[in-house]
């Protein structure tokens, strides 16, 4: 039972965090990536689905070079970070606003 005392305030985190306004900035990096890999591809003369085979997110514990995968992954990851706490921002600079 000592778990539901805390679903409240979870669910007060995540509607401040706005979690729907995160698609926007992880689509961004998804498409900057996806236009880097068609640049790459066309430039080096190669299929964008042979640099693809490439995308392993572990990889780059192994073989820095090949694990480009986590690169992406973080810069979602900071798009969506800088995302929420600009949100979060937004609402404490608000709060006065939002109580007239």
């Amino acid at each position: 039972m000592s778990g539901n005392k805390w679903l409240p305030k979870i669910k007060a985190i995540w509607k401040l965090m706005r979690p729907f306004t995160c698609l926007v900035p992880a689509l961004g990096v998804l498409s900057g990536t996806l236009a880097a890999l068609g640049a790459v591809a066309r430039r080096k003369n190669v299929a964008v689905a042979d640099i693809l085979d490439h995308f392993d997110v572990l990889a780059m514990l192994e073989e820095p070079e090949r694990g480009w995968g986590s690169a992406v992954v973080l810069g979602v990851l900071a798009a969506v970070a800088l995302n929420v706490y600009s949100n979060v921002l937004n609402q404490i600079c608000d709060l006065e606003i939002d109580r007239r």
